[in-house]
């Protein structure tokens, strides 16, 4: 299985993966919202697969995608980094 490598943010020492899972399109904007447990399936394989930084925004759904994002969060047991547009 590839892992996604990471990279440094800026001088704090906390480090995010190099790659995002957009998530957009998972409510809206492309045809009618995916089913959530799909959905819920999806950000699980992303995270397992080293992705680590997850973007959403409240105008997709609003909070539909961070709904999403906050179950696997508890399913997993620890928190993920999510960048919000507003």
């Amino acid at each position: 299985m590839a892992i996604v490598p990471t990279v440094p943010l800026r001088s704090q020492g906390l480090e995010l993966s190099a790659q995002s899972l957009v998530c957009m399109g998972m409510s809206a904007f492309y045809g009618p919202p995916k089913p959530d447990e799909e959905m819920i399936e999806l950000i699980h394989k992303a995270v397992e697969h080293g992705v680590t930084l997850l973007d959403t925004s409240d105008l997709y759904g609003p909070y539909t995608d961070e709904i999403l994002v906050g179950k696997v969060s508890f399913d997993i047991g620890k928190r993920l980094p999510v960048f919000c547009l507003v």
